[in-house]
Parts: C-alpha cells; structure tokens; sequence
C-alpha cells in the first residue's frame, strides 16, 4: 500500500515537472491557463503542490504542454 508520505512526494515531483515542461516551452502560468482552458491560480496551485490536479486537469496540462501523462509519472518516480 503506498503511505502518505510516497504520495506527497509523488505529488511535489509532479508540480515541477509540469513547471519544468511549462518553463522549457518558455510558457507563462497565464499562457498555461489559457492553453489548458484553466485558471492562472489553478496552475500556480498545481506548481507549487498546494492542489493536485483532477485527472481531467492533468489530461488538459499534459496536452497544452505537448507531454503525456505518463512521461509526467515516470518523471516524478526518478525525482523521488
């Protein structure tokens, strides 16, 4: 089962990857939001691991950054 404390790294790494693929597409939060059809404040929560996002969030993120879900997952586990 995982623990919480997996979870809560799990859930930081995946805020600075989606920050880190936002910054490498030379993409601000705001170009983000719109791209993703989301709020500014949503992708700042999102980055700064204060909000998970919905699985429905993630999809829109991933695809207005060109990135898949999993690369998003696999990413995070080699930041653990």
């Amino acid at each position: 089962m995982i623990s919480e404390e997996e979870i809560t790294r799990l859930g930081k790494g995946i805020a600075a990857v989606l920050r880190d693929q936002r910054e490498k597409k030379e993409l601000s939060k705001n170009a983000l939001a719109q791209k993703a059809g989301i709020s500014v404040q949503s992708v700042a929560f999102i980055e700064d691991a204060v909000n998970s996002p919905s699985v429905s969030t993630l999809l829109r993120i991933c695809d207005a950054l060109g990135i898949s879900p999993e690369k998003v997952f696999r990413e995070a586990r080699k930041r653990e």
